[in-house]
């Protein structure tokens, strides 16, 4: 896939190819491959040249947040062609009517309630995690079902929060 992020106000075109455990990044600097091992829960061991290095990426909202080696980088996807599609925040099997927690945290606010009706990308809660809050939004427009937490809750990795019906 294609992807074009915002990095310290420039714009960087990405390829990023993945067979298997192999990641292949093509960079304006050139090809980087690694031995990709998913740890789950947006965390990555990434091998190459006999160094291994642990990074952990997390999606909040139109941005991507990488951590490693006590750096963090945070990529703008507003501009990416590809965005919507980058870690995005899916229920299982990348059913987008369930929206899930996108990593350990605590609901701040839940915004909607059962029988709403949500525009694309309207917020529908905040979460905090590792003191920054994020915003989830919705998909598509839909029908909220039903709403799986409330506000002050810890939550869960992939804990299914709202259930969507996509409306027409």
């Amino acid at each position: 896939m294609d992807y074009q992020f915002v990095l310290n106000g420039q714009v960087l075109a990405v390829k990023a190819e993945r067979l298997g455990d192999r990641l292949t990044l093509s960079l304006p600097t050139g090809n980087h491959v690694f031995d990709l091992v998913d740890l789950g829960s947006g965390e990555f061991l990434l091998r190459s040249d006999g160094k291994q290095r642990k990074v952990v990426a997390i999606k909040a909202s139109s941005k991507v947040i990488v951590l490693t080696d006590c750096v963090t980088t945070t990529f703008d996807l507003s501009s990416s062609k590809d965005g919507d599609h980058f870690g995005a925040d899916q229920g299982e099997h990348g059913d987008k009517s369930k929206v899930v927690a996108p990593m350990p945290g605590k609901v701040v606010k839940v915004l909607v309630e059962p029988g709403q009706t949500v525009e694309p990308k309207q917020k529908l809660l905040i979460v905090e995690a590792m003191k920054m809050e994020n915003p989830l939004v919705a998909p598509f427009k839909a029908e909220v079902v039903k709403v799986n937490c409330i506000a002050g809750e810890l939550v869960d990795s992939d804990k299914i929060l709202i259930e969507l019906r996509q409306l027409t």
